[in-house]
């Protein structure tokens, strides 16, 4: 699988359909970086993670598809059994 490749230059952002492209294609240890990252960048935010993960689920534009996928990464973001 090809890499998608955007350019983007000092004045323009990603859409929110091209941000999405771009996450949906990480390999895994990206995603996983990239998590991490998101969870660096909130703490010592003035806000809690679990307020912000509220508002997106209280949000009309989250889809039944958008919140099975949030559903699913909580719980393969559980410990494994092996690992406690």
């Amino acid at each position: 699988m090809t890499k998608p490749s955007f350019t983007f230059t000092a004045t323009a952002e990603p859409t929110i359909e091209q941000l999405a492209y771009m996450v949906a294609h990480l390999h895994s240890d990206d995603h996983a970086r990239l998590i991490s990252l998101i969870a660096s960048i909130t703490q010592g935010a003035d806000y809690e993670e679990a307020m912000q993960l509220q508002y997106i689920t209280d949000d009309a534009a989250l889809t039944d598809a958008g919140r099975r996928l949030m559903s699913q990464i909580g719980a393969y973001a559980l410990p494994t059994p092996e690992a406690q």
